[in-house]
């Protein structure tokens, strides 16, 4: 599915910020509608459906923080010494707050990650509810699918 949405929109198609270009795509081909331009920024920009409270999805940082690069831990040096301490003291709570945001919010069928380390955490955090549900490789990475119980 995936794969589709990255063979038929290539960065070329837009200017600016991808990401969430890219997580609409996604969406939208979940949702069986047609991965267009036009539907992709209709979704994001004019209905404003990305990330809704009612949507069938959850969209949201896991570290929310903005940094120049995800190893460096500036301007907040003077809180945290490392991206480690960073995420030892804000992962779990992030997590839990995620947690409830999802619970509170059943029509949630989709969360997509994709930061492996990121994907890991959240992995481990939600190990008792989720199971694998199929793996397959696209251009020489792994993906994994995950139901949301």
């Amino acid at each position: 599915m995936f794969g589709k949405v990255c063979t038929i929109l290539p960065l070329s198609s837009w200017i600016g910020p991808n990401v969430w270009r890219y997580i609409a795509a996604f969406i939208l081909e979940f949702e069986g509608r047609d991965v267009t331009v036009e539907n992709i920024n209709h979704y994001i920009f004019y209905a404003k459906q990305l990330g809704r409270e009612s949507s069938n999805h959850f969209l949201g940082e896991m570290m929310p923080l903005p940094k120049p690069s995800k190893k460096s831990i500036k301007p907040y040096e003077s809180i945290w010494s490392s991206v480690d301490d960073y995420y030892d003291e804000a992962a779990n709570n992030r997590l839990s707050l995620i947690r409830k945001t999802i619970i509170e919010n059943q029509n949630v069928k989709l969360i997509v990650s994709y930061d492996r380390t990121l994907t890991e955490m959240m992995l481990n955090y939600f190990s008792s509810t989720i199971e694998i549900v199929s793996t397959w490789n696209f251009k020489h990475k792994q993906y994994t699918l995950y139901p949301w119980c």
